[in-house]
């Protein structure tokens, strides 16, 4: 479902200005606008951004804010969102990102390979999920071509930053999802342990 906010662009672009840019938006409006949604869908598990953004997109980290807030809200009998049904509170949050491993590998093919990229001027210091704070991995390999062909369809991601991506960097690219789980909090074997689930 789509919420009608515009692309807000990367911090310190025009687009940041834009008034209907995200970012611009009042946080507990696009909440209850997402209240909205998780009281209609009734979603046993919500995942969101991990609080970086990915790559530090003010959308992303914005997002991740709301749904964080918005899945507190929809279980709150008190929080009467307009237009919105029963509370609803979801049994499980996750954060999705990508290894902090993976990331640095696939910057450094990147710079192997086409050293004036764009992408190079991201620091990727703090980019991505520590490793050892990953709780869960997806495996998604069913719908890894479905996947980079959705991406290639977006005018803003082509070519895909990663499209020449060796073997082994493409397969942990795509065919693997890694998530923090939030709510409730993960307490069972120490970080860093992984549950691997099959879609």
């Amino acid at each position: 479902e789509l919420l009608g906010y515009r692309d807000s662009g990367m911090a310190g672009t025009p687009q940041n200005g834009h008034a209907d840019a995200l970012i611009n938006a009042p946080q507990e409006d696009v909440a209850a606008r997402v209240v909205r949604v998780i009281r209609s869908v009734r979603p046993h598990v919500v995942i969101t951004m991990e609080p970086g953004g990915g790559y530090g997109h003010p959308d992303h980290i914005r997002m991740t804010e709301v749904v964080v807030r918005a899945c507190g809200l929809a279980g709150d009998a008190a929080c009467a969102a307009s237009g919105a049904g029963p509370p609803w509170r979801p049994e499980r949050l996750y954060y999705f990102g990508f290894k902090r491993s993976l990331m640095r590998a696939a910057f450094e093919h990147v710079r192997s390979v086409n050293p004036e990229s764009d992408l190079l001027r991201i620091d990727t210091a703090s980019m991505g999920i520590p490793d050892e704070d990953v709780t869960t991995v997806l495996d998604t390999s069913p719908y890894a071509a479905a996947r980079h062909a959705a991406i290639a369809e977006h005018r803003s991601q082509a070519p895909p930053p990663f499209e020449t991506l060796p073997d082994d960097l493409y397969r942990e690219w795509f065919e693997k999802d890694y998530l923090v789980r939030v709510e409730p909090p993960w307490g069972g074997g120490g970080q860093g342990t992984s549950l691997i689930l099959r879609l």
